[in-house]
């Protein structure tokens, strides 16, 4: 039975395809039919908007009949995280998307554009293709037994308390909103291309790409410093295959503003821009295949799981990739360009050596992103890149790009020509980057990145004090972001380092600058491991939170950071070792052998009794070789898993005491074992102990800055344009 959520959705989808006859009508001028279709996109956007506000209450009234709002909220969830739960999963964020599409519609309809035809047309299928997704997998669709036995669970799953953060209120809609924006230069692109108007096209589509470069930014900026506050590994971007998902339809988008400038100075590069603005959307619609269609589910912490959608995203894909393609081919004659500069170190030459350096860099980025996809096609184990294969690569291409920002710079403001400026801005920074590592790390890439990032921060504030500023403050001000971003990554990466160390229970620890003392952890359904921190004269009480979450059966770990100028002290708990666990337990490798208490113990392998097995009644035994006393004795403890009786323990008793020795836990595949060994009555038990990693992040704030000042940027750069 269809409910009112599902069907909402679904009236919204047969409204957007009348919606398209009646664009389709109007394409021949017949303006009736372009403010019927007027109407019909906003009853459609209105439908979106009730099943919106409707999922949002089922979330605030626990309403669990709902399958989706069950497995993603709970009854103690705070407020605010039962609204961000809303975009917790596939189905809200598709809800999500498709609403901020029928925002943008609504302001293209405002604008009165020229093209507001071809671009609803764009933004309706595009709707439509993630509506379809919402009818196959309704975020409305009930739990099982509620229909037919009026089933409602108590309560739900719960949402992943990695997810409960303030920045998963933010991070995912504004993503999302860089997502459905990318769609309009995409759509001025396409009716450029069927108008025959490969200039003006890029006048009402510069604003467009800002914003989309702005907004798809800032969001993959807050997704950063989320992952280093929240993760508790000290990064704040892990070259994962859904980060770069994001990361490289925006740096597309970087490169066609940049060739949107050139155009409209020489009127070059027509081809070319309509080819970016078309591949940005190609490649967020790409982003949306790798991300939910569950083939990088074995390979990224992020991707969603597969629910069917894989073969619907790639015929969207290809539905795209096919339109934009034959309208490409069928005009490529009448796409008349200017040429560039004769000059191959003009400043528009320049621009295009820095736009090619940056779309290679995208390219390179984007064969190791999908290689789990690629290497599927040709093998039977799929495989993924190591950060290693970006962060080298990373090394040549920043080099370059960050050269080519000092050498167009140079150009355009004609410091080419001073010596002075040169010698020095060329003193200073080698002074300051020599001064800035020289503590810190003796890698010639740490000096070379950061003289070269130092002089163009010089250049862009000589620029900003002396140029004309409203033409330059937008690009000085990014770039300078750039320069800063650049860094802040040298040193929270070269100049940090980490020490792993176990604490006792009330005995201070010296590492690295700080003193650390365990004291404990809380006795509390979600328990925190309690220290006291000592950094210079400051004393703070300090809890990392640690423990298992129930609903999700995962560990939950989440670091204690000090912000400092200087550096931030970054305390992340590995693992709570109790004193009894580490007196009575040990995990062995076959063949390993290890002391536990007074006994000297080896695995030597299995034993299963197969007889037993073939009955239905499992048994699995550790061989061991046990040395006590200079007595050496075989003894086999193990685990039975026994018909409608589950598992159980087949314990042995250490000979010459009462001890038992059991069999705690086994892997067969990997040929390891956990066993116990009780300890004797007068057997003092060791204290307990915290396993934590502290990190040193040297001037870790850079990149946060820089992140403000690229937004800040692109911001002026849109509200110039």
């Amino acid at each position: 039975m269809m409910n009112t959520g599902t069907l909402l959705i679904l009236l919204s989808l047969i409204i957007s395809v009348l919606t398209l006859v009646f664009l389709a009508r109007s394409a021949g001028g017949n303006r009736m039919a372009l403010v019927t279709s007027h109407r019909l996109f906003y009853l459609s956007g209105s439908f979106l908007s009730f099943a919106t506000i409707m999922l949002f209450a089922a979330f605030l009234t626990n309403s669990f009949q709902y399958q989706y709002v069950f497995n993603y909220s709970s009854q103690d969830l705070y407020i605010l995280y039962k609204i961000a739960a809303f975009w917790g999963g596939q189905e809200g964020s598709f809800l999500l998307w498709a609403l901020l599409l029928s925002f943008i519609g609504v302001i293209i309809i405002r604008m009165r554009d020229r093209y507001e035809n071809i671009l609803l047309f764009v933004i309706t299928i595009t709707q439509m293709f993630i509506l379809i997704l919402l009818v196959m997998k309704s975020p409305f669709a009930y739990i099982a037994g509620f229909q037919s036995e009026g089933f409602i669970p108590a309560d739900g799953s719960g949402l992943n308390p990695l997810l409960q953060d303030p920045w998963m209120i933010l991070h995912p809609p504004v993503l999302f909103l860089g997502y459905a924006a990318a769609t309009v230069p995409f759509g001025y692109a396409l009716a450029g291309i069927m108008h025959s108007d490969f200039n003006n096209w890029l006048r009402s589509a510069h604003r467009w790409v800002a914003f989309t470069v702005l907004t798809l930014g800032i969001g993959i900026f807050m997704g950063g410093y989320w992952a280093y506050k929240v993760l508790g590994w000290g990064g704040y971007w892990g070259w994962d295959p859904v980060e770069n998902s994001s990361l490289i339809p925006w740096l597309v988008l970087v490169v066609l503003q940049h060739g949107l400038i050139i155009q409209r100075r020489k009127g070059a590069l027509v081809r070319t821009n309509l080819l970016l603005a078309i591949a940005s959307f190609i490649l967020v619609l790409l982003s949306t295949f790798l991300t939910r269609s569950g083939v990088l589910s074995n390979f990224s912490v992020h991707s969603f799981g597969n629910v069917g959608y894989s073969m619907h995203i790639l015929f969207f894909i290809l539905f795209y990739i096919i339109i934009s393609i034959f309208l490409f081919i069928s005009r490529w004659s009448a796409m008349k360009a200017k040429p560039l500069s004769e000059s191959l170190l003009s400043y528009d030459n320049l621009l295009v050596y820095g736009m090619l350096t940056i779309l290679f860099y995208t390219l390179f980025i984007l064969i190791g992103t999908t290689m789990p996809v690629l290497s599927g096609v040709f093998s039977e184990q799929p495989f993924s890149v190591q950060p290693g294969y970006y962060n080298t690569l990373s090394i040549p291409m920043g080099i370059l790009i960050l050269g080519l920002l000092i050498a167009v710079t140079l150009v355009l403001t004609g410091k080419l020509k001073s010596k002075i400026y040169l010698v020095t801005a060329g003193l200073v920074s080698i002074l300051l980057g020599v001064l800035l590592n020289i503590q810190h790390t003796g890698q010639v890439v740490a000096y070379v990145f950061t003289i070269l990032a130092i002089f163009h921060i010089i250049q862009n504030i000589s620029n900003l004090i002396t140029g004309n500023t409203q033409v330059i403050t937008a690009s000085r001000v990014a770039h300078m972001g750039v320069a800063l971003l650049v860094i802040g990554i040298i040193a929270s990466n070269l100049h940090s380092h980490s020490v792993q160390k176990e604490v006792v229970q009330n005995r201070e620890a010296k590492i690295d600058s700080i003193l650390l003392t365990f004291k404990g952890i809380t006795d509390e359904k979600e328990s925190s491991l309690r220290f006291t921190y000592k950094h210079g004269r400051n004393v703070d009480e300090i809890t990392t939170s640690y423990y298992i979450d129930e609903k999700m059966n995962s560990l939950y770990r989440e670091p204690y950071i000090d912000y400092g100028f200087f550096k931030d002290v970054y305390v992340a708990p590995v693992q709570y070792v109790p004193g009894r666990e580490k007196l009575t337990t040990v995990v062995l490798s076959q063949a390993e052998s290890a002391r536990l208490q007074d006994v000297e113990i080896q695995f030597l392998g299995f034993d299963v009794d197969r007889i037993k097995m073939m009955k239905g009644q499992v048994k699995v035994f550790a061989k061991l070789q046990v040395t006590r006393d200079d007595n050496t004795y075989m003894l086999s403890p193990g685990i039975s898993f026994l018909k409608d009786q589950g598992r159980h323990k087949i314990n042995t008793t250490l000979p010459g005491t009462k001890r038992t020795l059991s069999l705690e836990d086994f892997n067969v595949s990997d040929r390891v074992v956990q066993l116990y060994l009780e300890p004797a009555k007068d057997t003092l038990i060791p204290p307990d102990s915290a396993l934590v990693e502290v990190s040193f992040k040297r001037l870790i704030w850079f990149v946060w800055l820089s992140t403000i000042l690229i937004a800040a940027g692109s911001y002026i750069a849109m509200r110039r344009d």
